[in-house]
């Protein structure tokens, strides 16, 4: 409807041609004034009336009462990461108190957001931009439809985002106070009647959306932006049931303490004032069940929040420590954690240490947040790590299976083949000094030599001791020293 706007000036143009005419065929001057006024009156009269109903100065009006003309701005600027989190929190107020539904205002049409940028202080957006919410408000802009963004947040699941919607809402609490908000163009606008009450409200708003932020229980990572900054991806990994785990019960016991329980028990850590930053390091052999440990705390801690840090994101310590504690409780993964941890005469990487120092120094006392880290090379982690607690509190120490774990997996390796014909005892005795992930790989190569002497058919994959004895020799005989050491075997008793 957007010729409704301007249909006054048709009314007024029309008085004018009317008189025009009315004085070429020699109408006389009253009737001829007469006509001229009635439309003249008529266009006036609609466009007072539909600034009235279209504008959104009466809103405003309503909802900030005295002083509304008196308004001030304060933006913030907004990485695209907490864009839908600053959109939801304002949706979120608008339904609990109870406000007319948004709608949508102007904004300038050579301004468009870059989904590729990560921060809004982008050379693609520029530094000043369309008129001000306080400025819209005097000048009783047009109510605009409502337009959106489509952000990828998580998977195929598509968040969107208003941007060009204007919230009227109010601050809680003792003070509270009526505000404008708006989120254009990634930046968070606040009119309000004082610069004061602006900043009160940004807070206001971004607290909320920290306490439901779409990232909270979930596995998150932290990647580096394209210019600058940090960006925040969802992780997807499978779950992990206790039956998996094949460990010795005391490993599994004090494991489940130091972390599951840490998280379960904060509120009685809590309420005697205990420092609920807690430090895990699991250490063992390549191939023992850390990694596949930490998917385990992972599925059983749920909805607890994990951030990840491996890899390159080792350079994102502190803004992923950081993101732990806004979306506390949470776990930190730090596999491999010799890459940073190396003790300080033999690294080069000092800066990302002092990092991890400095970010597990921090006390936590309301939510947990559990750092969990693995290393193969336990002799070389910079012992400052473990000198205050909230560092390292516990250390687990992952050996190579004995007996009993080798037997287990080996029965839990060979679920879904024939092995009736297995000599059990003996893949026990022939395993001593292997890894879980040598196990593992055992009975994969030994089900591909059963694989390939079966014939066609649709039938259940039958292995033999001549599979498993073909296989053992191509991975240990054939494979050298290089193959076991990568696998994880040794032949010391």
């Amino acid at each position: 409807m957007e010729w409704r706007g301007p249909a006054w000036l048709i009314f007024v143009l029309v008085g004018f041609v009317t008189v025009l005419v009315e004085l070429g065929t020699g109408y006389p001057a009253p009737l001829i004034m007469f006509s001229a006024g009635c439309f003249i009156f008529v266009g006036i009269v609609f466009a007072v009336t539909d600034a009235s109903v279209r504008g959104i100065r009466r809103h405003a009006k309503r909802h900030f009462r005295a002083g509304w003309h008196k308004l001030i701005e304060v933006t913030k600027p907004l990485p695209e990461r907490d864009w839908f989190n600053i959109d939801q929190a304002l949706w979120a107020l608008n339904g609990e108190q109870g406000m007319p539904q948004p709608f949508g205002i102007p904004i300038a049409t050579n301004v468009a957001l870059d989904e590729g940028d990560d921060e809004i202080d982008s050379p693609h957006l520029p530094t000043t931009f369309q008129t001000s919410l306080a400025d819209l408000i005097r000048s009783n802009a047009s109510r605009q439809s409502l337009q959106y963004l489509t952000l990828a947040a998580k998977g195929d699941r598509p968040f969107r985002i208003a941007t060009n919607a204007m919230f009227l809402l109010r601050t809680t609490g003792e003070r509270a106070e009526a505000f404008a908000a708006s989120l254009r163009n990634g930046r968070l606008a606040i009119a309000a009647k004082t610069e004061d009450a602006a900043y009160r409200a940004i807070q206001f708003i971004e607290l909320r959306s920290q306490q439901n932020s779409v990232y909270r229980g979930h596995m998150l990572r932290c990647k580096t932006a394209r210019k600058r900054g940090f960006r925040i991806e969802f992780v997807d990994t499978p779950a992990i049931a206790r039956e998996q785990l094949i460990l010795p019960p005391q490993t599994l016991e004090v494991l489940e303490r130091n972390v599951l329980q840490v998280i379960q028990q904060s509120p009685e850590l809590r309420r005697s004032r205990r420092n609920l930053q807690h430090g895990v390091l699991l250490y063992g052999p390549p191939g023992t069940g850390k990694s596949l440990a930490i998917r385990y705390l992972i599925t059983a801690s749920k909805p607890t929040t994990v951030i990840t840090v491996t890899g390159r994101q080792l350079r994102l310590i502190r803004e992923s420590c950081q993101l732990a504690r806004l979306l506390a409780p949470s776990l930190v993964v730090l596999e491999d954690i010799d890459l940073v941890a190396t003790d300080r005469a033999q690294s080069r990487r000092t800066m990302l240490l002092h990092d991890l120092l400095d970010e597990m120094d921090v006390t936590s006392t309301e939510l947990p947040i559990v750092f969990l880290m693995t290393t193969n090379r336990p002799e070389v982690i910079e012992q400052a790590l473990s000198l205050r607690p909230g560092r390292i509190n516990q250390a687990i120490h992952f050996p190579l299976p004995d007996d009993e774990c080798r037997l287990r997996l080996l029965q839990h390796f060979f679920q879904g083949v024939d092995a009736t014909a297995v000599d059990w005892t003996a893949m026990v005795t022939r395993s001593s000094g292997a890894s879980a992930a040598f196990i593992e790989e055992w009975v994969r190569r030994s089900t591909l030599f059963a694989i390939g002497r079966q014939t066609a058919g649709p039938k259940e994959v039958r292995i033999t001791m001549e599979d498993v004895d073909a296989a053992i020799h191509e991975i240990v005989e054939l494979g050298g020293t290089l193959t076991r050491k990568l696998l994880g075997h040794s032949n010391e008793k």
